[in-house]
This record gives C-alpha cells, structure tokens and sequence, in this order.
C-alpha cells in the first residue's frame, strides 16, 4: 500500500506510513496496480462443458439413427420381398405345370426334363426368384401322374412351395 502524501510504499497492514509517519488507517488496502491481474474466472473442476455433451449427443444419434431406422424398417421389407418371390415362383411353376400337362396329354407321358418345356412357356423357361436360376422347379414323374414345384432356393426364406399334382 502506498502513502498518500510521499508515496512511499509500506507494507499491507501498517497503520502509519513508515517515511513521513502520516495516519494509513483510513486508506483502502489495494493492491499495487503492477500487481494487479485480470479477473479470470477459474473452471469448475469436473464440469464437462455443453459443447462437449452436444457433440457427443450429435455423434450418437448420427451413428444410432441409421441402426436404429433399419432395424425397424428392414424386416417388414425383406418379410414382403419373400412373399412377392415367393408367390411369383409359385405362378411360374403353376405355368410350367400347365405346359407339363398340355404335353402330356399331346403326347401320352409325362416329360420330367424342365428345359424340354421353353417353347410351350414363350421361348423361355421362367426365372425361379427364390433361387435366381431358371432350373429351379422340380417335375417329378410316377407312372400317369406328375407333381411340379418350385424349388424352395435361398433367395426367399423358409418356405413350403405349392404343387401342382397332375394325371392323366
């Protein structure tokens, strides 16, 4: 602390000047303006900033969001994806069945090879969705009768095809 009158420098808590003896008790005690700091608010220890909690906040949901939309919506459309296959192998087989009979009864027998029936189907043999090929339906023969399938493949989940049982 300074003195008023000289300006000499006593020590903080002197109740007269040490140089001139004048009366410091009435003096506020400051400090030296050399020694004086800016306030700088001191950060509470343990304390996560909100910048901290936002980022980490966008970063999950930026990340769980995706996870979170195709768990709830991938199932119901891969479930009616099945179902579309698995019905349009049904239609096919339900076709190649029809030309298995017409053949048959042009002929008198039943013909098990699958390929042998393009022409009757437009050229071509049927793609069977479920397994991507279009040798992916059974004619299995017994005497005077005949049952055509789709085969169940891979591409369709668990399933029972339909058969078409067919006699002469």
């Amino acid at each position: 602390m300074s003195c008023s009158k000289c300006g000499k420098e006593s020590p903080i808590g002197s109740f007269f000047c040490s140089n001139c003896g004048a009366d410091l008790r009435g003096e506020a005690v400051l400090a030296p303006p050399a020694l004086s700091q800016p306030a700088v608010s001191e950060p509470t220890k343990g304390r996560v900033p909100t910048w901290v909690w936002v980022v980490c906040v966008g970063v999950v949901c930026s990340c769980t969001g995706p996870l979170i939309f195709v768990a709830i919506f991938l199932p119901p459309y891969l479930q009616r994806e099945s179902a579309v296959r698995q019905g349009e192998a049904n239609t096919n087989a339900n076709a190649l069945a029809s030309a298995v009979q017409s053949e048959a009864i042009r002929t008198g027998k039943y013909d098990p090879a699958v390929s042998n029936f393009a022409t009757e189907l437009g050229g071509a043999i049927p793609l069977n969705p479920c397994t991507g090929t279009t040798t992916g339906y059974s004619i299995t023969v017994s005497g005077e009768s005949a049952r055509v399938s789709a085969i169940p493949g891979t591409n369709c989940g668990t399933w029972t095809p339909m058969v078409f049982s067919l006699s002469l």
